[in-house]
């Protein structure tokens, strides 16, 4: 269902690869760092925290397929939505915070040269990752326009029809705005999760920030289930969901 798409990419966006644990860190580390001794302390930190930010995924995929199940009913309440919403809140909290305490010991023990090298390495990475993040892009508003066909040739009452696609549209600028400005963040180099020893404030706000796109793109789903579970009939429903 197109909720669950723009959910789990607000959700996962962070998880699956960290904003304060960058992509490929360790092999940076290894490059860069002069200190053999403190470059295998680093290394064994980093593979926890790879361990822990894999069981973070698991239970975010528990979580999405729970999701699933309540965007496909009709019946699904909206204190149920709020439950499930504070479930994932505290398990992307508890999982930024581990994170962060990580990535301060890591730097702990990297110089302010060391560190400098290893962000130009970023630089480079993120100049090589920008076309993937272009086709999601792309993907994720070809998708929601094609749903957005199909909901306009199912609804018969034409002022349903007419609010249900007004619906979408919103829900569609949630997640695409959303989506841009996480890109803005990982796409600039000057960016506090590629700073060297960000002051705790600084970590704190991005980690608000990401909470904030999740709940934000949640709820505007959630709402736009709502509204189209009284714009449908049950036919209509099983037809669009």
């Amino acid at each position: 269902m197109i909720w669950a798409l723009a959910i789990t990419a607000a959700i996962l966006i962070f998880s699956g690869e960290s904003p304060f644990i960058v992509k490929d860190l360790d092999k940076y580390v290894k490059t860069h760092v002069v200190d053999k001794s403190k470059s295998d302390k680093i290394i064994v930190l980093l593979k926890d925290a790879k361990s822990k930010r894999k069981e973070v995924s698991k239970k975010d995929a528990k979580f999405l397929k729970e999701l699933d199940k309540m965007l496909q009913s009709r019946a699904t309440q909206q204190t149920e939505f709020n439950d499930l919403l504070k479930r994932v809140l505290d398990a992307q909290t508890e999982s930024q915070n581990t994170n962060i305490a990580v990535i301060k010991k890591v730097q702990d023990d990297i110089t302010p040269d060391e560190w400098a090298a290893i962000q130009k390495d970023i630089e480079k990475s993120l100049i090589k990752s920008d076309k993937d993040r272009l086709k999601h892009l792309k993907k994720a508003e070809i998708f929601y326009d094609k749903w957005s066909g199909k909901v306009a040739k199912t609804i018969v009452d034409k002022e349903k029809n007419k609010l249900a696609l007004e619906a979408i549209a919103r829900n569609k600028q949630v997640y695409i705005d959303n989506y841009k400005k996480v890109q803005a963040e990982l796409m600039n180099p000057k960016s506090v999760m590629y700073k060297y020893k960000a002051t705790e404030d600084e970590l704190v706000q991005l980690r608000e920030t990401i909470i904030k796109l999740i709940t934000d793109v949640y709820e505007s789903s959630v709402a736009t289930h709502i509204e189209l579970v009284k714009l449908t009939t049950e036919d209509e429903w099983k037809k669009i969901s």
